[in-house]
């Protein structure tokens, strides 16, 4: 009885090993997979390891981050807080161990230093949750795992551009800047925070003219290392615009065009920037590409309008106004009924004239009461 008893340890424990041994296995298997970009070959293989090991920390881990990969964005969260609870319940009850009458564990006990200190991929675990609450616009609890990162390190990069990115999303431009500027004295050559307070930059309305300046110098810098970075000529020239600089504009829009020949804002940027120097002939192609790419582009329609309109082709105008109505027949687009009514107007068209002039006053705008006092009686 005792032989039958020591065998069926001597078993388990041969099971135990053979099960641990499996699920590095496939672990690794995993990790081989994520590299190759197989991300649900690498989430199966992450699961059995869980499966085998349910507190195989670096298996819930990497999960989590092919879980991203997916953009299965809540179960990302579920694992990277699951990674957080393991390595806060193994620094219990190391610390439960070490101090077992004055360490009770948890809550407002938790040392996040402390804890961060016991395994890597505890800080990495909010740096990564809180990428993820920013992708779903939950700010709150970004901020929540933000402000754990820097209190464990008040220098982490990761942790100080992800503060920046949402205070960026939130349309905080100067707090924005003030946080990548810091990330900047720590690593002067972090292209990244570069390229983000450059875009911060172009959004301020205060000191315009410096701001669009010191956006320009910031991505400068990035263009200058990464020569087919698209966004950043974007910025860059939406900087040379807010200076009225058009034909800089125009380069880098021209730039971004060749980098990406169906980024439909760059086409509609170069038509206007065309418009302001006068040079309707080629505004017009760039806002009609926009328009074939998104027929629904009010912005493009309405600024060919404005061009067909600059060069009295009224009846051009007319057309793309009647779109613009179409697509969005509300007080949103009272310029436009104002615009079509002066494009009528033009060609003598009396009765239609006055019927969108009258439009507009029913919008409760004033800009069509001289036109209905002087043509509509």
């Amino acid at each position: 009885m005792k032989t039958i008893f020591v065998f069926s340890i001597i078993m388990g424990l041969l099971s135990n090993i053979a099960a641990y041994s499996q699920k590095d296995d496939f672990y690794n298997t995993g990790v081989e997979k994520f590299k190759q970009k197989d991300f649900q070959g690498a989430l199966q293989s992450f699961s059995k390891a869980i499966e085998l090991d349910p507190v195989f920390t670096n298996a819930f881990f990497e999960r989590a981050k092919t879980y991203k990969k997916l953009l299965q964005l809540e179960q990302a969260i579920k694992d990277y807080s699951k990674v957080i609870t393991l390595i806060n319940s193994a620094y219990d009850k190391k610390m439960q161990k070490e101090h077992p009458n004055s360490y009770s564990g948890g809550g407002a006990q938790i040392n996040f230093t402390a804890v961060a200190e016991t395994d890597p991929l505890y800080i990495n675990a909010y740096n990564n949750r809180a990428v993820v609450y920013i992708e779903l616009k939950k700010w709150r609890e970004a901020n929540d795992d933000i402000f754990i990162v820097l209190t464990i390190d008040k220098n982490n990069l990761h942790g100080l551009l992800e503060q920046g990115w949402v205070l960026q999303k939130q349309n905080y431009w100067n707090d924005a800047i003030k946080v990548y500027t810091q990330v900047l004295s720590l690593d002067s050559t972090h292209l990244d925070a570069y390229y983000q307070r450059g875009s911060c930059y172009t959004q301020l309305e205060r000191m315009k003219d410096e701001a669009n300046k010191n956006a320009i110098n910031d991505l400068t810098k990035v263009i200058s290392a990464q020569p087919t970075n698209s966004n950043a000529f974007w910025y860059r020239g939406i900087a040379y615009g807010n200076l009225k600089q058009w034909d800089n504009q125009i380069t880098d829009f021209t730039t971004v065009l060749k980098l990406e020949p169906t980024f439909s804002s760059a086409l509609t940027g170069r038509g206007k920037a065309y418009e302001n120097l006068q040079q309707y002939d080629k505004a017009i192609p760039d806002y009609s590409k926009a328009i074939e790419l998104d027929p629904k582009n009010v912005e493009a329609i309405n600024s060919r309008a404005s061009a067909f309109s600059q060069l009295k082709q009224w009846d051009n105008a007319i057309l793309d106004f009647n779109k613009q109505i179409e697509i969005d027949p509300s007080g949103e687009s009272v310029k436009a009924y104002f615009d079509r009514g002066m494009a009528y107007k033009n060609l003598k068209q009396w009765d239609n004239a006055c019927k969108d002039f009258k439009k507009v006053h029913e919008f409760g705008s004033d800009i069509a009461d001289e036109m209905i006092e002087r043509f509509c009686h």
